[in-house]
């Protein structure tokens, strides 16, 4: 009885081990099953995702010819036109593609279906603007149409834009394991169509006079910014997420093709448009687009060794399910004569496999200790999931930089590029908050606006860049003299507004009048002996008022313009012609 009871346990535990075999083997079964599966739904979403990005791209090289024929004529306009036919063209095949690739979405989403309409609409007009255009004789295409046409094309592309943007937050959430690809999908199509803006900003340079240009050398100053940061998420994210060569060396392409010589040929073209250089659109768009080239490539290349990796993906996991399910029948097979021995060889390492797996669940990443030498099945399962904790890894290090990239955006959006003081948009935001506080603190807000005098005569007469200098001038001698919690914002053009916390009547008074004898005594140029002055208005908030920021500074706003008719360079607090300071 002691005998059978004895066999009857030893084939209980190889029944057991047998089960716990099949479990296991089921479970390495079904993960590879589930991979594979999460890998065929990749492809076909990536595919479905990719006819959306072919027509972004498609909308950016539209705008192309389309903005270099507003200064062509004759045989030069007649080649031009083929180009845009040929890429209008492109365009209508990439919509029918999007159209009926998102035929279901579009049936069942009727916001979707009125984005799409939407886009087709801002297209025709867009087309009919640059159609009118081409119309006329050249002498005839006046600089503001051309600047609404080509910022008609802006908003097609724009429109395609937001459509991508929301398509492709859609699909990372139902499809969350390509969250990286459309991601740097979109980076370089956005690094393709920042590329074209400058372009256009150059073009509307070439129809504009020299009093515009300086609008335009702002948006391809901060066109110039925004493909820097592009090229900063290509080179920090592809390299790290694809191990490909030529990923690597095509980047490198656009560090010299585009950075090197296209975005400098542009700069130098804008220079001679300044000093009446004899550059036409058609010559500039031409010589622009052969280091567009390269971003093209990149995009085709993303795409590409995206998909490439993802069908990889499933093929491995394809053979993983058929040797998974011939591992565990081998297994099963094996434990019916060496129960024992697998069990020690098995289970046990089993179970360290479990807790890393447990531990990589709730977010512990840390390596874990030296195991003894096990078997290579186990073995393999460890590696996976070492694969697993650096990719978790990874995935941290990436969302980490993208918080720190949002913010320093953040911060450049709120700042002004010439003096570096925040700009207007930053100093309304923080007025709100500063206007909340003093209801709560019983606190009186001054505020104190200030304009150049006679600061078009310094432009007119001295250029541009001495205007500049001005600027940045008062941008640097003026924050110094305010007190820590007070905050100096360039409001627009050669205006500037200050917000006092904790102020009253004469704190207010006697800081702006220190602020317009410094600026008045302080030479901007030494070397021409430049000085300039400055005319202030001052209003204040008493707490509790229902006054809001627009009111208050359009008060002060008002007593700027009394104290500019009073004679300039002097301070005035009270709504009268008569300001309370003396011209200094």
């Amino acid at each position: 009885m002691a005998s059978i009871r004895i066999q009857n346990l030893q084939w209980l535990g190889v029944v057991i081990c047998a089960a716990c075999a099949v479990l296991l083997g089921g479970s390495a079964l079904y993960a590879n099953i589930t991979d594979y599966a999460r890998a065929s739904s990749g492809v076909a979403a990536l595919t479905h995702f990719e006819t959306i990005l072919s027509l972004t791209n498609a909308l950016s090289k539209e705008r192309d010819p389309a903005a270099a024929a507003m200064g062509a004529e004759g045989d030069e306009l007649t080649g031009v036109r083929g180009d845009i036919r040929t890429t209008r063209q492109a365009v209508d095949e990439a919509l029918v593609a999007v159209k009926e690739s998102y035929a279901a979405e579009m049936a069942a989403n009727a916001e979707l279906r009125r984005s799409f309409d939407g886009l087709d609409f801002v297209l025709t007009v867009s087309r009919q603007a640059v159609d009118t255009i081409l119309s006329k004789p050249l002498e005839r295409r006046s600089a503001p149409d051309v600047t609404r046409a080509i910022e008609a094309m802006f908003s097609v592309t724009d429109a395609a834009t937001v459509l991508r943007a929301r398509i492709g937050r859609q699909t990372m959430l139902s499809v969350p394991q390509i969250t990286t690809e459309i991601m740097l999908w979109a980076a370089a199509s956005e690094m393709r169509e920042q590329q074209g803006r400058l372009s256009a900003y150059v073009v509307m340079m070439l129809a504009s006079n020299v009093q515009q240009d300086r609008r335009y050398l702002i948006k391809v100053n901060e066109t110039e910014i925004r493909l820097r940061l592009m090229r900063n998420i290509l080179h920090n994210y592809t390299t790290a997420y694809f191990d490909s060569g030529k990923v690597s060396e095509l980047l490198t392409w656009i560090d010299a093709d585009y950075f090197g010589r296209s975005l400098t040929y542009a700069r130098m073209t804008a220079r001679l448009h300044e000093s009446d250089g004899p550059i036409g659109s058609v010559e500039f768009t031409n010589k622009y687009l052969l280091g567009v080239a390269s971003t093209e490539q990149v995009t085709e290349l993303l795409v590409n060794q995206s998909l490439a990796q993802l069908q990889r993906m499933r093929e491995e996991s394809g053979t993983s399910v058929l040797r998974s399910a011939i591992l565990t029948g081998l297994i099963v097979l094996a434990l019916l004569a060496l129960a024992v021995v697998f069990r020690r060889i098995l289970f046990r390492p089993l179970a360290v496999v479990h807790d890393q797996l447990t531990a990589v669940a709730h977010g512990d990443l840390s390596e874990p200790p030296p195991r003894h030498p096990i078997g290579r099945e186990i073995r393999e399962m460890l590696e996976g999931v070492a694969v697993l904790r650096n990719q978790q890894r990874e995935k941290l290090r990436l969302e980490t930089e993208q918080r720190r990239m949002t913010e320093r955006l953040k911060a450049l959006s709120e700042t002004d590029t010439l003096t570096g003081l925040p700009n207007r948009r930053a100093l309304r935001d923080f007025a709100h908050s500063v206007f909340e506080q003093a209801d709560t603190d019983a606190h009186t807000i001054g505020v104190i606006i200030f304009d150049v005098d006679h600061f078009k005569s310094v432009n007119d007469t001295l250029g541009h860049s001495m205007g500049d200098m001005v600027l940045q001038k008062i941008g640097k001698i003026l924050p110094p003299l305010l007190r820590s919690n007070d905050i100096m914002a360039r409001y627009g053009g050669e205006e500037f507004v200050i917000l006092l916390r904790d102020t009253d009547a004469s704190r207010a008074f006697a800081i702006a009048e220190r602020l317009r004898l410094t600026l008045s005594r302080t030479q901007v140029s030494r070397k021409i002996g430049l000085t300039v002055t400055a005319s202030f208005g001052v209003a204040l908030r008493l707490p509790n008022s229902p006054e809001n920021w627009d009111t208050v500074v359009a008060v002060a706003d008002r007593r700027l313009y009394a104290a500019k008719r009073g004679g300039r360079n002097q301070v005035c607090m009270h709504d009268s012609d008569i300001p309370i300071a003396a011209v200094g």
